[in-house]
């Protein structure tokens, strides 16, 4: 199935339907809030989704796929929390809140700044995150520095990052280098960063980066 947001002149609606167009229905239906960011669960029991109020506070919502039992997942103070990414295993989320990612269990609990970022998504087999800052970095879920500035953006930016999943259920090519435990507040040296094309004029292209792949769309400076 596909969940979604709907706006029209009768509401704002968080909806389902079969891949084939049929089987529409409505999960939650609201005049007055916003409903965007939807992510189903791994295993496809849960959709997680960011809730905007009329003062423009965002919060991240879990409801059963059925649309079922809602419930705020992200901490009350936490009133710019958007953008929900499921860990691989459906056990955790990772989202974004005053330009920081956090890591938070799906019972709610456990909420835990992780790194400065404005984006984030998983590595398939759930070990790194690829975070959006002033450029592209990837980091372990406990927020160590892994690699840094893996594309050269030159004046753009990247959005939209995920990773290329693991074929079959395969072990991943070329693993990342384990990082090395920080002695101080100063990061870890780091590989070299891998080199990618820099988008001059014309459609921004989508490029792949690094072992095991995160895609994301470079984008020239607005």
């Amino acid at each position: 199935m596909v969940a979604g947001r709907i706006s029209n002149q009768s509401g704002r609606f968080l909806a389902v339907m079969n891949a084939d167009g049929t089987g529409y229905r409505n999960l939650a239906t609201s005049q007055d809030d916003t409903f965007w960011g939807v992510a189903w669960s791994p295993d496809g029991t849960l959709i997680a989704y960011t809730r905007w109020d009329q003062n423009t506070n965002s919060s991240i919502w879990l409801r059963n796929a059925d649309g079922t039992n809602p419930r705020q997942l992200t901490p009350p103070n936490h009133r710019s929390a958007q953008k929900p990414e499921w860990s691989p295993n459906g056990a955790q989320l990772a989202y974004r809140h005053n330009g920081n990612i956090y890591v938070i269990k799906k019972d709610g609990s456990g909420a835990r700044l992780v790194v400065k970022g404005a984006e984030v998504a998983w590595s398939p087999e759930g070990q790194y995150l690829a975070v959006r800052r002033d450029n592209v970095h990837i980091h372990t879920v406990d927020g160590q520095l892994v690699r840094e500035n893996i594309v050269s953006l030159a004046s753009g930016y990247a959005e939209e990052l995920d990773w290329q999943p693991i074929p079959n259920g395969n072990p991943l090519p070329s693993p990342m280098p384990s990082p090395t435990a920080p002695t101080d507040s100063t990061p870890t040296s780091v590989p070299t960063p891998t080199s990618v094309p820099t988008p001059t004029s014309g459609p921004a292209p989508v490029t792949q980066c690094v072992t095991t792949q995160c895609v994301f769309v470079p984008l020239l400076t607005r």
